[in-house]
């Protein structure tokens, strides 16, 4: 696995460092812990000591969540079946705002599957479109 770095919230002195899968997933229940039905929380999730590159974005929002990969010419996100009155989503990291598209959303558990699979290959999750 490659080590990983989540950043999230904006009193984090240090990223929170992931270098087994057990560590994600510690990791990834601490972004979901930020989060509830009124607050999504946002992670940038980076290689550790490497110059990033191309990253995922994981947002935690209770049971549904999104993930954003940037692409070219414009950034991929998860596709899910979106909400009723198709008004963008915020999630938050730290103190920024962040949109997703209305349908980005999909079950926590193929979010978590996503990140997982980053953190194996280094390469955008096949679940991002």
């Amino acid at each position: 696995m490659i080590p990983l770095e989540l950043w999230y919230s904006f009193d984090q002195t240090e990223g929170d460092v992931a270098r087994t899968h057990e560590e994600l997933d510690a990791a990834l229940d601490r972004l979901a812990a930020v989060s509830d039905s009124r607050w999504a929380a946002l992670a940038t999730v980076s290689e550790v000591d490497n110059v990033p590159g191309p990253l995922p974005y994981a947002g935690f929002h209770a049971d549904m969540d999104a993930l954003m990969y940037p692409s070219r010419p414009e950034r991929a996100y998860t596709r899910g079946e979106g909400t009723p009155d198709g008004e963008p989503l915020l999630y938050m990291q730290g103190h920024s705002d962040n949109e997703f598209p209305p349908n980005s959303e999909i079950p926590a558990v193929l979010i978590r599957q996503a990140v997982h699979e980053f953190a194996d290959t280094g390469e955008r999750p096949t679940g991002v479109e």
